[in-house]
């Protein structure tokens, strides 16, 4: 059994969130859990989006760029659930 960040375990067909950064870029993303194995969960992403800080001195927002992608794997304990039905973008 997986479990996710809060501990619960993973429940296929729920949405859930991640959040992972790479090189100063910051990527979110969400969708629905289709499978699991070996404690990663393959998500069909409805979702990705990628964003830069520009750091304390720039007040202004990150731009914000969607990367279309299909799916991804994921270890379970790094996604968290999330009600599909609040998410604004």
């Amino acid at each position: 059994m997986a479990n996710d960040a809060t501990g619960n375990p993973i429940v296929i067909g729920n949405y859930y969130g991640f959040f992972s950064t790479s090189s100063g870029i910051s990527y979110v993303s969400y969708g629905k859990a289709e499978k699991i194995k070996n404690s990663k969960v393959t998500l069909k992403v409805i979702k990705k989006i990628c964003g830069v800080f520009q750091g304390s001195e720039n007040p202004d927002p990150p731009h914000l760029v969607e990367i279309p992608t299909k799916s991804v794997n994921v270890m379970s304990m790094s996604l968290f659930p999330i009600d599909i039905n609040s998410v604004k973008y």
